[in-house]
């Protein structure tokens, strides 16, 4: 099952509806939850059930603020057990067929003297996940029997349009393969000094509109950027150790004559300086701070890349 939560910052906007028929129709979700509406649910009935959404229940806006709406497809067997200003309650009975689950839905209030409260309350319904969004938790997923179901969701933000929140995306059975790796800055990078050029120069390019975007777009200029260095340029730190020590034993071959002593020499300085490199890339990995700041290459550095990685991947979901 595919869920689709949005603040869409008001459905009563031609944009915000565009861009809501849009994303059904790229993602194709059974389920849709729309908060901050701002507008009754009589103003867009009509609307959701020309996407297919024939199954609505919904919190009215106080005033022109809040609103939520809930929506789900034909086949879809739901079941809304109760909901407040900031949450809508239901059990699912669809997939898997009979083994009920609850899924939480949530707006989590703006006000930021009021969430604590607010997500106290929701611990203690039965100890949801919460799925962070910009400016607070704003989709829970609970799920019961979740180890004898073996349940694997995905959760994925997709681009916004229209609205300042991005979407959520929730697929109750994963997805196939891997999307596009996010960009993540290299801290070894900096120990080229021409990654400093290709940030300048990234950084100089001139763009038209407001100051935030002209930041974004500077950004975003900067990580394609370096983007291309690195693959043209820096090269992967593994292969470049392999060539030096590749380089350095066809040295060592030959007759020790004075000029390949100095490029034994100066081969050995660049075989330590990726080494370097290759220390600093594991610290970034392992993001072990205490470490001291020599002998960092070790089986330790390693295993505890390993095992974040592992502490941070979501497996499954459970109750009690």
């Amino acid at each position: 099952m595919i869920v689709l939560s949005w603040n869409c910052c008001g459905l009563a906007r031609a944009a915000a509806k565009r861009a809501l028929r849009a994303l059904i129709r790229d993602i194709g979700p059974d389920v849709v939850f729309l908060f901050e509406t701002k507008i009754p649910i009589d103003r867009v009935r009509k609307f959701l059930v020309s996407l297919g959404f024939y199954n609505l229940d919904f919190v009215n806006p106080k005033g022109k603020k809040g609103g939520l709406i809930v929506g789900w497809k034909i086949g879809v067997d739901m079941e809304i057990t109760s909901k407040c200003n900031n949450m809508i309650n239901g059990l699912v009975f669809f997939d898997p067929v009979n083994e009920p689950w609850m899924i939480s839905l949530v707006y989590g209030p703006p006000n930021r003297n009021n969430r604590g409260t607010f997500w106290d309350d929701v611990d203690k319904g039965g100890k949801p996940i919460a799925t962070p969004s910009k400016g607070g938790p704003n989709a829970v997923i609970d799920k019961n029997g979740l180890i004898d179901l073996q349940f694997s969701a995905t959760v994925k933000h997709v681009p916004a349009s229209s609205s300042d929140h991005s979407p959520i995306v929730l697929n109750t059975n994963g997805e196939q393969g891997q999307g596009k790796k996010p960009f993540k800055f290299v801290e070894a990078w900096t120990r080229d000094e021409t990654s400093m050029f290709v940030v300048e120069n990234a950084w100089k390019k001139g763009f038209n509109g407001t100051p935030m975007f002209k930041v974004c777009k500077k950004i975003k200029e900067t990580k394609e950027d370096l983007h291309r260095w690195n693959r043209d340029w820096f090269g992967n730190i593994q292969t470049k150790i392999k060539e030096k020590w590749n380089q350095l034993d066809q040295i060592q071959k030959e007759e020790p004559t004075s000029e390949n002593l100095e490029k034994e020499a100066n081969t050995n300085l660049e075989l330590h300086e990726w080494l370097i490199r290759e220390e600093s890339l594991w610290k970034q990995k392992s993001q072990t701070k205490w470490l001291p700041a020599t002998d960092l290459n070790t089986k330790f550095v390693h295993l505890s890349t390993i095992v974040r990685r592992r502490r941070n991947a979501i497996d499954f979901l459970k109750n009690q």
